[in-house]
């Protein structure tokens, strides 16, 4: 016969239960060090003041620019009205596939390059536009000047005078405004590239203003004024 289990007697052993071992800390020696990342470094703050004395040596270049040379000076201020403008206009055009995209393709460059001469068409159009209304202010300039019997060096400084302020404020100049200005940021930034703007601007214009009262103003590719 089998005697039977005690009902107090468990079926099976009881497990016993071992208390935790306590974790030990890990020294700092030990513990993972962070690498060091090279962070990029800040670009240099621009001078405001600088930017200011670069601009001023920019329009008083430009104004004596027109003024000793009223046809060349002309042409080659528009020249590069019409360059900044091509390159704001690409710049904008390239910027704006991209976002809308969301990435880039390996054909943005080559795309942007096929249609360069669409944008240099465009660009012209606003050139345009801006140097004849910068000729329209200077000639009023000069027409006062006229008017007011001054000789001819000072009636094509007050043209020079009249010219820069529209090409700088007048219809269609926010791309010329815009690129201008991220230039002479820029250069600002550098140790001597803004001064040498400046320096540059201040020397030019004193060297044409003192052309223009001792010979005159330089009609070239014309031989004389066109009221002569």
């Amino acid at each position: 016969t089998v005697s039977p289990v005690p009902a107090s007697q468990p079926l099976t052993p009881a497990t016993r239960i071992k208390p935790d071992a306590p974790v030990r800390p890990v020294p700092p020696s030990a513990s993972p060090r962070p690498v060091p990342v090279a962070a990029d470094p800040a670009p240099r703050p621009g001078s405001r003041a600088q930017q200011v004395l670069q601009l001023l040596g920019l329009w008083a270049l430009t104004s004596a620019v027109v003024a000793y040379a009223p046809y060349a000076g002309t042409a080659l201020v528009g020249g590069v009205v019409l360059v900044l403008r091509t390159a704001s206009v690409t710049r904008q055009r390239h910027g704006r596939r991209l976002m809308i995209r969301g990435r880039a393709r390996w054909y943005d460059v080559p795309r942007t390059t096929l249609s360069l001469p669409g944008y240099l068409l465009l660009a012209f159009l606003g050139a345009l536009v801006v140097v004849a209304g910068a000729c329209l202010s200077g000639l009023g300039l000069f027409s006062l000047g006229y008017l007011l019997g001054q000789p001819d060096d000072v009636r094509m400084l007050m043209a020079g005078l009249g010219f820069t302020p529209a090409l700088w404020w007048g219809p269609g100049s926010g791309r010329l405004r815009e690129m201008t200005r991220g230039l002479v940021t820029r250069t600002s930034r550098s140790e001597f590239g803004g001064w040498l703007v400046v320096a540059l601007g201040v020397v030019g214009t004193a060297v044409l203003v003192v052309l223009l009262g001792s010979t005159g103003p330089n009609w070239a590719p014309a031989l004389s004024a066109p009221w002569r």
